[in-house]
Formats: structure tokens, C-alpha cells, sequence
């Protein structure tokens, strides 16, 4: 009997010990770490990296276009104001001499020679 309840003991054990390592053996299958690819995300960490870089260059660059455009800008206005100016004096000398051309029947001989002297330097 002693023999009969130590066997029974110690197949109530080893059931144990068997159930044990089953259930442990299921969980490490199910928690099992992961192996984690750090090299694909370095990868794309560099890449997004990278074009973080390439968008802080086309925004130095769009600022030195636009400071660019603001310069031609200003010349450009500068010439036209230099037109409108030339513009405006072509139209004041063209109605100078549009007068005194007007004016030139009543002008004797030597009036015209010295008119088209004057004129033509």
C-alpha cells in the first residue's frame, strides 16, 4: 500500500511535471520575443532623414529665388520709371518743335537757317 500510494505520488508528479512543461512550452511558443528588423527602419529613418535635408536645400534656395525676384523686381520698376520719364520728354520736345514748326511760315529767311541750325547739332 505504502508502495502503491509512493507510485501514485509520483505518477501525480511527473503528470504535473509533464502538464508543467507542456503549458510552459505553449507559452513561450505564443510570447515568444520577435525578432525586430532595425535595419529596415534605420533604413527608412535615413531616408525620411535625407529628404528632411533635401527640403530644408529647396527652402534655402526658394528664398534666395524669391530675394532674387525682389531685386529684378526692383530693376525692373527702375526702368520703367526710366521709360516713363524718356516717354514723357520725347512728348514734350515732340510738342516743341511741333510749335515752333507750326510757327516756321511766319519766320523770315534767316529765322530758318538759324531754326533748322539749332535744330539738327
Amino acid at each position: 500500500m505504502l508502495n502503491n500510494l509512493l507510485n501514485k505520488k509520483l505518477e501525480l508528479n511527473v503528470s504535473h511535471l509533464i502538464l508543467g512543461a507542456i503549458i510552459l512550452l505553449l507559452l513561450w511558443i505564443v510570447f515568444k520575443p520577435t525578432n525586430v528588423d532595425l535595419s529596415k527602419y534605420d533604413k527608412q529613418k535615413q531616408e525620411i532623414d535625407n529628404l528632411n535635408n533635401a527640403l530644408v536645400d529647396l527652402q534655402k534656395k526658394q528664398v534666395e529665388l524669391n530675394q532674387s525676384i525682389s531685386n529684378n523686381q526692383n530693376v525692373i520698376d527702375s526702368l520703367n520709371n526710366e521709360i516713363s520719364y524718356t516717354n514723357q520728354k520725347i512728348i514734350d520736345i515732340k510738342a516743341y518743335y511741333d510749335k515752333k514748326i507750326k510757327d516756321i511760315s511766319s519766320y523770315t529767311p534767316s529765322q530758318l537757317t538759324e531754326f533748322f541750325t539749332n535744330r539738327y547739332k
